[in-house]
């Protein structure tokens, strides 16, 4: 149950988006980090259809997934935003996703960059500490 929820939020909120910018989509590439649902036959067939370029990471490799530090500046700035102002919880689901869609785009494309740009940094991080988990 928990994958159809994630499927159909992901396919919803990727379609919109790329829909939203109004040209042909091109060259997608995808970063996955062999999570379940990356082999289920809806992802395999969504993938085919848009020609998707697929980058398979180890499984438990954060270290190599930059999305895991986008993933937690987001929930900092979540967690910050809801112990500041406790009594303006959202009260509705309309009202969770209008935050959450908030604190997504406040997230600074320059941070984001920083993160793709550290990934040789990373890389030779890795293969220095002979592929041990690093901090980074």
């Amino acid at each position: 149950m928990q994958f159809r929820i994630h499927l159909r939020y992901t396919i919803h909120t990727l379609f919109g988006f790329f829909f939203s910018l109004n040209k042909p989509i091109r060259r997608l590439q995808v970063i996955e980090n062999n999570a379940k649902w990356h082999g289920a036959k809806t992802n395999k067939e969504i993938s085919l259809a848009f020609e998707v370029q697929k980058l398979s990471l180890p499984a438990s490799s954060p270290d190599l997934n930059f999305i895991e530090n986008v993933w937690h500046i987001f929930k900092q700035r979540l967690q910050m935003r809801f112990s500041k102002y406790m009594d303006k919880w959202p009260h509705s689901e309309n009202e969770l996703r209008e935050v959450i869609e908030e604190e997504w785009k406040a997230i600074h494309q320059v941070k984001i960059h920083r993160l793709v740009d550290s990934m040789a940094l990373r890389l030779q991080a890795i293969i220095d500490a002979g592929g041990s988990h690093i901090k980074w």
